[in-house]
């Protein structure tokens, strides 16, 4: 069952605010979706949004099924900070964008887990920041996961022109 927002039905919420953002989608809406690719490509965006406030260019997102209908992420471009305990708490807060009742996020669980692990405790400051980070980048999050969904490939040019709001257009 879909929940409805504060200030309108369920779907309403961020109208119009994804213009300029091709690809932008609600993954809320009521066309048939595997929810599990709507939660993995909602977290592969937040964690570029999170690399792109942090400095980093990834170069290139693959989404792909995995065992279990669990789907892989695969950002490239990001080195050893691909695990960065940021980047972890924004695509586990990213994954909350998707507002249905359908599934639980273990996903989520585990990623939040991982950055509280790495963390050593010292996780409410960088987890309040995570979701600030999302809510106020979300119209990107949204386009980077609409795109993803459909093509599960995008490239870094292709990163790099959702995420300039972000990086002020450095490559």
């Amino acid at each position: 069952m879909r929940r409805d927002r504060p200030g309108g039905p369920a779907g309403s919420h961020g109208a119009g605010e994804t213009e300029g953002f091709a690809g932008a989608f609600d993954p809320r809406d009521t066309s048939p979706r595997d929810h599990g690719q709507v939660s993995a490509a909602l977290c592969a965006a937040g964690r570029c949004v999170a690399a792109a406030e942090h400095g980093l260019h990834p170069a290139e997102i693959t989404l792909s099924p995995g065992a279990g209908g669990h789907w892989r992420i695969q950002i490239d471009g990001l080195g050893s900070r691909a695990h960065d305990p940021r980047l972890l708490l924004a695509g586990a807060a990213a994954r909350g964008l998707r507002d249905d009742d359908e599934d639980f996020d273990l996903e989520a669980v585990v990623e939040s887990g991982l950055a509280i692990i790495a963390l050593q405790g010292d996780f409410g400051p960088p987890l309040v920041a995570a979701i600030k980070l999302i809510g106020r980048h979300e119209p990107i999050v949204r386009a980077i996961a609409g795109q993803l969904t459909v093509k599960q490939v995008m490239t870094g040019e292709e990163l790099a022109t959702l995420l300039r709001p972000i990086t002020g257009g450095t490559p």
